[in-house]
This record gives structure tokens, C-alpha cells and sequence, in this order.
């Protein structure tokens, strides 16, 4: 049996009129650009919170460094009973920040205790911070000392930064200001507790507040006509600040009569853009517990002027600074790390500030 095979018919081919004549699916013109202007706004809500939650990570990563910092001030202090100089400086009276002097920053001193021993043993400290022999250590960044949010990394000079400051204290004046103001308002609450005993006892029904009339603050018009920021005076680097880092210092647990976790033992800054480095015991390092600032493309200035032979204008220190919105990071003697903001109450930061005030501070307003 033979099997003959079947053939298919093809299927009609369309002709090219027809084939040109099909229409095509594609986007036009409006659908683009409305898909365009769709991802761009998309785009723009989704930014600002991918950019908060970078700079929240900054963040975090700039108080871990703070807090190892702590760690190496307090370690210093459990191996020799007291924290290191601010700045080792043998001359006297402030010290001014320029290239002269011995000048070796507290930074040096906590450099064993960062992981950094080699940077410790190769610097001839007898021979201070500017020698010859110590520039390729003064030249070597600490990346302990930096802020992840800072984008600049060292001085228009070529000095590697410190982003974090040893507490100078706040102007002596002020801390006698505070305390008059304390026992003023002490004596004041006396009188008006005694005052409201007397209205008790005539009319006993009738309840008064006893802080009703009261001044709260401090005045700061007592130091300044014109004013700046808080209306303080410059913090000067002296032998004789109130902090807890300055010149020859020797802050033991003894000297700090506020409490360790109730004093800025260092903290945030930002180093004046002609500082001479990360090793040098300057504004470079130390900064005054008198203000908290965002970050301002000017260096930070006191408006209140001393007269000329009573200070250098290359003595005076910024205060707490940081490019973190709205604050700054402190380490405390105890070496936690906290976050105050710009609007912290200013006579709790001078207290903060202080070592030896003995001046109560609430824990709420902070």
C-alpha cells in the first residue's frame, strides 16, 4: 500500500498595502514626558528620605568615634590618675595659635589608646609639635578623629583635621554670674516661701506659687552692650580655664566637683580652615563650652571685644560645631556620648561646661 501525502494550503499572505497599513504599538510623545514627570516626582519624595537616612548612619558612625575617643581619655586617666594637658605649652600666659612653641595637643597623649601606638613612639615630643622631625607624624590622618558628615578632612594648610575638641569651660565671669544668680534665686524663693507663709496664715483658703515673680536665666546683659551669639566673651586656651582640657592640665577625679556625667569632658567641632593640625594643642583641638552652632561658612567670632592688651585675637576658641542638623555631639567625663541640640538651654550648657561651678543642673532640661 502506497501512502500519498497530504498537502496543506498556506495561509494567505496579506499584501503590502496591507501590511503598511497595520498600525504599530509604541508610546507617544505626552505618554513619555507624563512618564518622565511621574519617576521625577517619585524621584524628589524619595531623596530627602534616603539623604536623612544617610546622614542618620553618619551620625551613628560619628558617635562611635566620639565615644572611642571617651574611652582613650578615660583609660588615660585610670593609667595616671588624671586626663592628659589640653596642650603642653611652657610659656606663659594663652596660648596663641600659631606655629611657634612646644604646643602637643591632648590628641598625642590618647593615641596609644586608639590603636595608634606607632604614631605615639615616633614623635619626639621634647621637640614639640611644629619640628621638622614630627612633620610626616603631624601629616598622618587619624580617621578615629573624624567626622563622616565633616566633607573637608583637613586644613587649607595641608593639616590632617581633628573633629573633636577638648573642653576649654566657659569665661571665669560667668560661672560667678551663675552663682550669684543661683543664690539670688535661692534667697528669693526664701523670701517669697516666707511671704506666701504669712498670706496662709491671713487668709489660709488662698494658694500661691512660689516661684510666681521670679527671674529665670542668666543675664546676659550683665557682660555684654552689644552682644553675640549668647553674649559671652572669647574662651581664651589658659592655665587656669575651668574645663577639662587646657593648657597643663592635669584633671583628676578629685578636681572634677560636678560629677564626672555631669561635665563635657570634649567634644564636636569645626577646626577654622587655617588650623594647624589634628597634634596641635590650638583652636585645632580645643573649642569653649559656651555654644552650640550649626555649621557656618564664616568662622565663629565673638562680637564682645576686650581691650587689646589683655588679649591676642589668636587666642579666642569657637564653641561646640558640627554639620549633624540641628546639634552637635559631646563626650562626657564618664565617657558617654550625647547629642545636644542648638536650642539647649545656655545656663545648663555653661554648666555642662564647668567642672568646678557646684552649681545643680536637671537632668529634664538636657
Amino acid at each position: 500500500m502506497i501512502l500519498i501525502p497530504t498537502l496543506t494550503p498556506l495561509p494567505s499572505v496579506r499584501n503590502r498595502s496591507d501590511v503598511a497599513a497595520s498600525p504599530k504599538s509604541a508610546f507617544t510623545l505626552v505618554e513619555l514626558l507624563v512618564v518622565i514627570a511621574i519617576i521625577g516626582v517619585l524621584v524628589g519624595l524619595l531623596l530627602p528620605a534616603v539623604q536623612a537616612a544617610r546622614e542618620a548612619a553618619r551620625r551613628m558612625s560619628c558617635s562611635n568615634n566620639a565615644a572611642q575617643v571617651g574611652l582613650a581619655l578615660n583609660q588615660h586617666l585610670f593609667a595616671f590618675d588624671h586626663l592628659p594637658a589640653g596642650v603642653d605649652e611652657p610659656s606663659k600666659g594663652p596660648v596663641n595659635c600659631d606655629a611657634t612653641g612646644i604646643k602637643t595637643s591632648w590628641t598625642l597623649d590618647t593615641m596609644p589608646y586608639l590603636e595608634q601606638r606607632a604614631i605615639y613612639d615616633q614623635f619626639d615630643h621634647d621637640a614639640g609639635v611644629f619640628a621638622a622631625v614630627n612633620t610626616p607624624i603631624r601629616r598622618a590622618s587619624v580617621a578615629v578623629l573624624l567626622c563622616p558628615s565633616n566633607p573637608r578632612g583637613e586644613s587649607d594648610l595641608g593639616w590632617p583635621d581633628s573633629h573633636y575638641a577638648g573642653n576649654l569651660g566657659v569665661p571665669p565671669k560667668y560661672v560667678e554670674a551663675m552663682r550669684l544668680k543661683f543664690e539670688e534665686d535661692r534667697s528669693e524663693a526664701k523670701a517669697a516661701a516666707d511671704a506666701i507663709e504669712g498670706d496662709r496664715e491671713s487668709n489660709p483658703d488662698e494658694t500661691t506659687d512660689p516661684s510666681e515673680g521670679m527671674s529665670r536665666g542668666l543675664p546676659m546683659e550683665r557682660f555684654s552692650a552689644n552682644g553675640d551669639l549668647f553674649g559671652l566673651p572669647p574662651v581664651v586656651i589658659g592655665p587656669d580655664n575651668n574645663g577639662m582640657l587646657y593648657k597643663n592640665s592635669r584633671v583628676g577625679y578629685d578636681q572634677v566637683y560636678d560629677g564626672m556625667s555631669n561635665t563635657i569632658m570634649a567634644g564636636e567641632h569645626l577646626p577654622y580652615q587655617d588650623h594647624l593640625g589634628w597634634a596641635a594643642g590650638t583652636n585645632a583641638t580645643l573649642a569653649g563650652g559656651h555654644s552650640v552652632r550649626k555649621y557656618l561658612n564664616q568662622p565663629y567670632q565673638s562680637e564682645y571685644v576686650l581691650p587689646e592688651d589683655e588679649l591676642d585675637d589668636t587666642a579666642s576658641v569657637r564653641g561646640w560645631t558640627s554639620h549633624h542638623p540641628r546639634g552637635a555631639h559631646v563626650i562626657l567625663g564618664d565617657g558617654a556620648v550625647r547629642f545636644i541640640g542648638e536650642s539647649i538651654d545656655r545656663d545648663v550648657l555653661l554648666k555642662l561646661a564647668a567642672r568646678n561651678d557646684r552649681l545643680i543642673i536637671s537632668g529634664e532640661l538636657w
